[in-house]
């Protein structure tokens, strides 16, 4: 999220949730993940192995939650030209719930996760639709097709 060694105070108080990182925190109860392309990793596995992603929206985090059925807890993310589109059909595509950024913040996120795990994340209208999406298979066809046809990346 960009907030490069928040301390998330009261997150200690949340005993019944395992925090991890992929960004320095300033906070013991979170884990810090080591550099996951270095191990092999693809971010897109990490999104789909947790319950949760604490997030701000953006289309990646957005679509990648939504294909992996994962529960998204977010906060505003300030100006960002996209956001309205974003926020449209949220509900429709991610089991997601809102935070205020100041909550965030101060780790004060408890009752919020609570009420996100309790939901189902495929009982949202899209999900069905969304686990379906053939983007990989349907970009690896156009590429092939595409060198299929002779024609040269550059």
């Amino acid at each position: 999220m960009g907030l490069n060694g928040g301390d998330f105070p009261n997150l200690r108080a949340i005993r019944d949730v395992r925090f991890i990182s992929t960004f320095p925190v300033a906070n013991s109860c979170v884990s810090l993940l080591p550099d996951l392309r270095r191990c092999g990793v693809e971010y897109s596995d990490l999104v789909n192995a947790v319950d949760a992603v604490i997030t701000k929206p953006g289309y990646g985090i957005v679509s990648e939650c939504a294909v992996n059925h994962t529960r998204m807890l977010y906060t505003d993310r300030g100006s960002f030209r996209e956001y309205d589109a974003i926020m449209r059909d949220m509900d429709w595509w991610n089991c997601a719930l809102f935070i205020e950024r100041g909550r965030l913040l101060e780790g004060n996120c408890g009752p919020e996760l609570r009420r996100l795990l309790a939901m189902d994340p495929k009982a949202v209208p899209g999900a069905r639709q969304a686990a379906a999406a053939p983007g990989a298979d349907a970009v690896a066809a156009r590429i092939l097709d595409f060198y299929r046809q002779g024609r040269s990346a550059c």
